[in-house]
């Protein structure tokens, strides 16, 4: 089954729109493991804002999901092949989880 087109594609510049990349020394190369900056970001996310993810390659870690993410076509989150990233003293940790949020969603034609 194919995906359903998506009713409104958020665009930089909307007054709902944020760019992950904005202030946030964010690398979309894929080269640089940007998991504290990419957390910093999503931690921020305004209740009434949409935190948009360009094209690019976005290398992290496990990340907790608070808001309304957008991975434009061709953006994608890679995580590390480092496994000790995934593990702490009492649990193994997904790549991506939602945490304490209501009505949050991670949409987009991105990966």
């Amino acid at each position: 089954f194919a995906d359903k087109p998506e009713e409104r594609i958020p665009m930089i510049g909307d007054s709902d729109v944020m760019s992950v990349l904005e202030d946030n020394k964010i690398d979309a190369t894929g080269k640089k493991n940007n998991t504290i900056n990419l957390q910093q970001a999503l931690d921020n996310i305004p209740d009434n804002k949409i935190l948009y993810f360009p094209p690019g390659t976005y290398l992290t870690g496990p990340l907790t999901l608070r808001g309304n993410i957008y991975l434009a076509a061709g953006a994608k989150i890679q995580g590390t092949i480092d496994p000790e990233a995934y593990r702490t003293e009492s649990i193994e940790k997904s790549l991506l989880s939602f945490d304490k949020t209501t009505g949050a969603k991670l949409f987009g034609c991105g990966v």
